[in-house]
């Protein structure tokens, strides 16, 4: 998952177009599963210090541990 598309949905996905929404449902749904890499958290984690926003980390991340929508996955150096 791209980190923009992450933080638009974190923010009610207005902004997103309806086939990104589709996608986001179907997960939300389960039936998909939505792969999050390490480095979108680390994106993310910048984008939310840039907004102000940093004290809400650690829900997002608890959010994505809870969720069956979501599964956080590294970049491997065979995955480029």
């Amino acid at each position: 998952m791209d980190t923009h598309v992450f933080y638009w949905h974190l923010e009610g996905g207005d902004k997103l177009p309806p086939s990104i929404q589709s996608i986001l449902s179907q997960a939300q749904a389960g039936n998909a599963i939505l792969v999050i890499s390490h480095i979108v958290l680390a994106e993310l984690f910048f984008l939310l210090q840039k907004y102000r926003q940093a004290s809400r980390l650690a829900q997002i991340l608890k959010s994505i541990q809870n969720s069956p929508a979501f599964r956080i996955e590294p970049i491997l150096l065979e995955d480029i």
